[in-house]
C-alpha cells in the first residue's frame, strides 16, 4: 500500500521468464500440431516450387511489418504522453533499459530480414536458411507482442516512474568514478530535482499515492546518502552561486563548511511538495513530515550534525507555512512530529532538542495568534509528555520545563492549557518529579478548588482511544492507573472520597 512505512515502491522485472518459456513452447506446440494436422509436409518451408516460396515470404514480410508497427505505434503513444505528465526522465530511461533496446532491436531486425528476402529473386535456388530464420524471427516477435506490451504498459505505471528516478538518483548518489567533480555535483542536483518536479506533477493531478510515493523515495533517496556521503572527495563538497544562484554568500559558506549541499537540495524538494501539499492533501503533509522526522534521526544517529540542523530548520519551514495558511491539521500534525523527533534524539542531541522545544512554543505562540487557539495547549501536552519519558541531561531537561511553564502564557481562561497542565503534573507526580508537579500546581491556584477537582473528574473519566479517528487518536487527557492516582493527590480528591 503506497505510503506504509518501510514499504517502498521496486522497479518490476520487464518479463517473467517462466510466463514467455511457457508461451513459446505453447505456440511452438500449437504451430507443430496445426503442420502435421493440415498433412501438407511438402509445402510452404520444404517446397521446392517457387510460388510456394514467394506466398510465404511475402506473408512474412506482411507480418513483420504489422508487428513492428504496433510495437512503435504503442510505444510512440504510450512513453511521449506519460513523460510529458510526469518526468522527460521516463524517455531517458526507457532507452536506457537495456531488454527495451533488445527487444526493438529484434523486431527492427525481423521485419528487415523478412523485407530483405521477400525481394530475393529465387526462381533457380530458394534460400532456405533465410527462410527459415525470418520464419523463425517472425514467430518469436508473435510469441513476445503481448509481453513486450504488456512491460510497456508496466513501466508507465506511477510507482515503477517513482522507483526508476529513484534509482537514478540512488546511481548518481553510488558514483565515485574519478572525473570532474562539478559534472557529477550538476549530475546529482538534476536528479533530485527530477525525482522532486515528480512529486509536484503528482500533486497537481491529485494523484496522492503517487506523491506519497515520492515523498518517501525522496527520503529514501537521503538516507541513503547520510551512510555513503564519506566516500566523496572533499572538493565534491563545495559550490558555489552558479549551483545555487538564490543563495547569499554566508548561505553558501555554511553549506560548503556542513558539506551538506546534497541535503540542502534534497529539502528543497520537501519545502516545495509541502507547499504544493497544503490544505490539497493532507495525507501528502504527513508524509512529508513523517520522512522529515526519520531523515532527521537518521542524521543524529551518524552524528550528522550539519545534516540534523538542516532538518530541523526545514521543520521550523514546516511550522511557518502552515500557520500562515491557517492550516490546523498541518498545525496538529507538525507539532506530534516535533515532539517525536525530540524523543528520539534526546539522548545524543539534548541541547538540539532544547532549542527546538524553545522554537515550538514560539510557534505555538504564532498559531494561537492566528487563530489556531488549541497549538498553546497541544505544546504542553506534548513537552508535558516528552519531560515525563525522557531521562539524562538534567539541565537541559530543566530549561525544557521553563518552557513548559512558559507555555500558554498568558493561560487567562484557556481551560485546555490549565487542563494540560494537571495532565502534566500528574505523570510528573507519578514519575517521582514532584519539584515540577508542585511548580505546575502553583500555577493553577487561582482556580477554585471545585473547578480544579471537576476538571481532575474529566481527566480521570477520559478514555484511552479519542471518539474520533485521528493522526495521534490516543486521547491527550488519558492517563494510566498510576497516574490518575497522582492526580487524585494533587487535586485532594483522595481526601474527598
Amino acid at each position: 500500500m503506497p505510503g506504509t512505512p518501510g514499504r517502498r515502491p521496486r522497479v518490476a522485472k520487464h518479463f517473467s521468464v517462466t510466463a514467455v518459456f511457457m508461451i513459446i513452447a505453447f505456440a511452438g506446440a500449437w504451430f507443430a500440431f496445426l503442420y502435421l494436422w493440415e498433412g501438407q509436409p511438402r509445402r510452404g518451408l520444404f517446397s521446392p516450387h517457387y510460388d510456394d516460396f514467394r506466398l510465404l515470404a511475402n506473408a512474412l514480410a506482411r507480418t513483420s511489418v504489422t508487428l513492428i508497427s504496433t510495437v512503435f505505434a504503442c510505444l510512440f503513444l504510450a512513453i511521449p504522453l506519460t513523460a510529458n505528465m510526469f518526468t522527460p526522465q521516463l524517455i531517458e530511461n526507457f532507452w536506457r533499459a537495456r531488454s527495451n533496446r533488445i527487444i526493438l532491436g529484434l523486431y527492427v531486425f525481423s521485419a528487415g530480414n523478412a523485407v530483405w528476402l521477400n525481394g530475393v529473386p529465387a526462381k533457380e535456388q530458394i534460400p532456405r536458411v533465410h527462410l527459415a530464420v525470418s520464419l523463425g524471427l517472425v514467430l518469436l516477435t508473435v510469441v513476445l507482442l503481448l509481453p513486450y506490451l504488456f512491460s510497456i504498459f508496466r513501466q508507465i505505471d506511477p510507482a515503477q516512474i517513482v522507483a526508476r528516478v529513484s534509482e537514478n538518483v540512488q546511481r548518481a548518489m553510488r558514483s565515485t568514478t574519478p572525473g570532474p567533480d562539478g559534472r557529477y555535483r550538476d549530475v546529482l542536483a538534476r536528479r533530485i530535482q527530477d525525482l522532486g518536479n515528480l512529486a509536484l506533477r503528482m500533486l497537481e493531478r491529485a494523484d496522492r499515492d503517487g506523491a506519497i510515493l515520492a515523498v518517501a523515495a525522496l527520503e529514501d533517496c537521503a538516507e541513503q546518502w547520510i551512510g555513503i556521503k564519506g566516500k566523496h572527495k572533499p572538493a565534491f563538497f563545495v559550490v558555489d552561486s552558479s549551483h545555487f544562484p538564490g543563495l547569499s554568500k554566508p548561505a553558501l559558506q555554511l553549506i560548503n563548511e556542513t558539506r551538506t549541499w546534497v541535503e540542502w537540495e534534497i529539502l528543497q524538494q520537501f519545502l516545495r511538495g509541502f507547499d504544493a501539499a497544503l490544505a490539497r492533501a493532507p495525507d501528502v503533509i504527513s508524509a512529508i513530515g513523517r520522512s522529515l522526522r526519520h531523515l532527521a534521526t537518521t542524521a543524529a544517529a551518524a552524528d550528522d550534525d550539519g545534516a540534523l540542523e538542516f532538518c530541523l530548520r526545514a521543520s521550523n519551514n514546516f511550522m511557518r507555512e502552515a500557520v500562515k495558511r491557517r492550516d490546523i491539521h498541518a498545525v496538529y500534525d507538525l507539532l506530534w512530529q516535533r515532539t517525536e523527533l525530540s524523543r528520539a534524539i534526546w539522548s545524543s542531541h539534548p541541547k538540539s532538542v532544547l532549542q527546538r522545544v524553545r522554537e515550538l512554543n514560539y510557534y505555538a505562540s504564532l498559531a494561537a495568534d492566528s487563530g489556531i487557539l488549541f497549538a498553546r495547549a497541544l505544546v504542553t501536552y506534548d513537552l508535558g509528555r516528552l519531560l515525563a519519558e525522557v531521562e539524562g541531561h538534567p539541565e537541559e531537561r530543566n530549561s525544557i520545563f521553563d518552557t513548559l511553564l512558559a507555555a500558554g502564557q498568558p493561560a487567562g481562561t484557556d481551560r485546555a492549557v490549565r487542563k494540560a497542565r494537571l495532565v502534566a503534573a500528574a505523570r510528573f507526580e507519578n514519575n517521582g518529579d514532584h519539584g515540577y508537579a508542585l511548580r505546575l500546581m502553583e500555577q493553577l491556584q487561582d482556580w477554585p478548588k471545585e473547578t480544579l477537582q471537576d476538571t481532575a473528574n474529566e481527566i480521570l473519566s477520559a478514555e484511552r482511544w479519542f471518539w474520533e479517528i485521528t493522526d495521534r487518536q490516543e486521547n491527550l487527557n488519558w492517563l494510566d492507573d498510576a497516574e490518575k492516582s497522582a492526580l487524585r493527590r494533587l487535586v485532594g480528591l483522595e481526601e474527598a472520597r
